[in-house]
C-alpha cells in the first residue's frame, strides 16, 4: 500500500470512528486510540520505508554532483588542452608563412578570417552597445522588510514546512 493510500485510509477512518465514538457513551476514545495506534504502525513504516529512499537519494544526488564537477573539470581541461594545440600549430604555421599542411588523414588549413574586436576599456564604448539588464528581485531583503509591512498588494504569504530526517 502506498503512502498515499494509508494516509487516506487513516483520514476515512478518523472520520468513521470519530462519527462512531461519539455515539458511544463511554470508552470511546480509549477504542479509536486502540484503532488508531494499528493504523498508526502502517503509517509510521511507509513514512520511515520513504526516508530510506529519501536518504539514499540523497547521497545518490552527492555522488552525482561531484561526478558532474569532476566531468565538468575534465571537459575544462580538455577544452584548454584544445586550445593550446590550436594555438601552437596555427602560430608554428603563421612563423614558416604556410597556409595548408596535407596530409593522408587531415588536411590543415589556416584561414584568415575578418579580425577580432578586443574591448580595452568599456567605459569608452558608445552606449548603444550595451544590453540593458531587467532588474531582478532580492527575495531575502524583501522578506525581511515585509515583516514590518503590508504586502497583500504585490503578494501573499503561504504556509512553508521543513522535513527533517534525523
Amino acid at each position: 500500500m502506498t503512502l498515499y493510500e494509508i494516509t487516506e485510509e487513516i483520514l476515512i477512518l478518523l472520520n468513521k470512528i470519530d462519527n462512531t465514538v461519539s455515539n458511544i457513551p463511554s470508552g470511546g476514545e480509549e477504542n479509536k486510540a486502540q484503532l488508531l495506534s494499528l493504523l498508526e504502525k502502517d503509517f509510521d513504516q511507509k513514512i520511515i520505508a520513504y526516508a530510506k529512499i529519501k536518504k539514499n537519494l540523497d547521497a545518490e544526488q552527492t555522488e552525482l554532483a561531484e561526478e558532474i564537477k569532476r566531468l565538468q573539470d575534465r571537459k575544462k581541461a580538455n577544452a584548454a588542452r584544445i586550445e593550446a594545440i590550436n594555438l601552437s600549430m596555427t602560430e608554428a604555421m603563421l612563423a614558416v608563412n604556410k597556409n595548408a599542411v596535407h596530409g593522408p588523414l587531415f588536411d590543415i588549413v589556416l584561414k584568415a578570417l575578418s579580425p577580432k574586436l578586443i574591448v580595452d576599456d568599456e567605459s569608452k564604448v558608445p552606449d548603444g552597445f550595451f544590453i540593458p539588464a531587467k532588474p531582478k528581485l532580492d527575495k531575502k531583503a524583501l522578506n525581511k522588510w515585509a515583516l514590518d509591512h503590508e504586502v497583500d498588494e504585490f503578494g501573499h504569504y503561504e504556509p512553508n514546512f521543513s522535513l527533517m530526517i534525523k
